[in-house]
């Protein structure tokens, strides 16, 4: 999930370069499954949640005549903002502990490229619909230790609204 405000650039005809500030929430879902000796069943459910602030800086270039399908490929740098993790504990099925844990081990940014494919749909002058499906693909590791390693690769779809003077 993010939000945010872009400012494109124009480049000649074809090529423009969009800087983008974004919020963006990153997350990931960890569950264990343990059968004691007993013959009890532990689970442990883990619902990461991770907060950005992300500055992208990605060059567009334009296909056809009109101008409407692009594509783009770009970097983007994520400062983390916040961090917690959602954990429930389960014994049998029976919910025995929940809370909020802040983890440690989170890094403090984030360093992915992105690229896609996208169209633009005009409305009326200086007024449009920007749909990209763009996939990110992470440089650094959001999580690291002894355990595992966490990187937050994804396929994304965009839907916007572009207005230009």
């Amino acid at each position: 999930m993010s939000a945010g405000i872009g400012l494109i650039h124009s480049i000649g005809r074809r090529f423009e370069i969009q800087g983008r500030l974004l919020w963006e929430r990153k997350g990931y879902l960890d569950k264990y499954l343990t059968k004691g000796d007993s013959g009890k069943v532990y689970q442990s459910n883990n619902n990461f949640k991770n907060d950005y602030l992300t500055i992208s800086l990605v060059p567009i270039y334009f296909l056809g005549a009109k101008k409407r399908i692009h594509v783009f490929s770009g970097i983007n740098y994520s400062h983390l903002t916040k961090s917690r993790d959602l954990a429930e504990q389960y014994v049998n099925g029976h919910l025995m502990s929940k809370g909020i844990i802040i983890p440690d081990n989170t890094a403090p940014y984030d360093i992915s490229i992105s690229a896609g494919l996208g169209y633009f749909y005009p409305l009326e002058e200086g007024l449009g619909i920007n749909i990209r499906i763009q996939g990110n693909l992470d440089l650094t590791d959001s999580v690291s230790s002894n355990k595992y390693i966490v990187r937050s690769n994804n396929i994304s779809l965009f839907v916007g609204l572009r207005i230009t003077r």
